[in-house]
């Protein structure tokens, strides 16, 4: 019973043993005011079958928080899942690197802010 609770679990996205959170992750940078947003895949779920029959494919509408610029995203992948390919209107892919420092700028730059009272 533990292992069919745990496929399903790996299956369903739920924690599994070690880990739990199956999404794959990525970066985009608006281009329209700067902010770096995550983007998160759940491989389970989003993914779509291309023409091919083989290929897969996945798309996204993306909206930050600053300006709610839309940033729509294609992400094309091979039989086994692999990224092959990403077309992005409105914004740029970045990495988890720039991600961390955007997040920690943002993080510093409303701890130097006085509460509004």
């Amino acid at each position: 019973m533990g292992l069919l609770r745990k496929l399903s679990n790996i299956l369903m996205g739920g924690p599994a043993g070690t880990g739990g959170d199956v999404g794959w992750y990525y970066y985009v940078r608006c281009k329209r005011c700067g902010e770096v947003i995550q983007v998160r895949i759940n491989p389970m779920n989003d993914l779509s079958l291309s023409d091919d029959g083989k290929s897969r494919f996945v798309r996204k509408t993306i909206v930050g928080q600053r300006c709610y610029n839309r940033i729509d995203a294609e992400f094309r992948y091979d039989a086994n899942r692999k990224l092959l390919d990403t077309e992005i209107t409105g914004g740029e892919m970045v990495s988890e690197k720039e991600f961390q420092i955007y997040k920690k700028s943002q993080d510093e730059e409303s701890q130097g802010h006085d509460p509004v009272v």
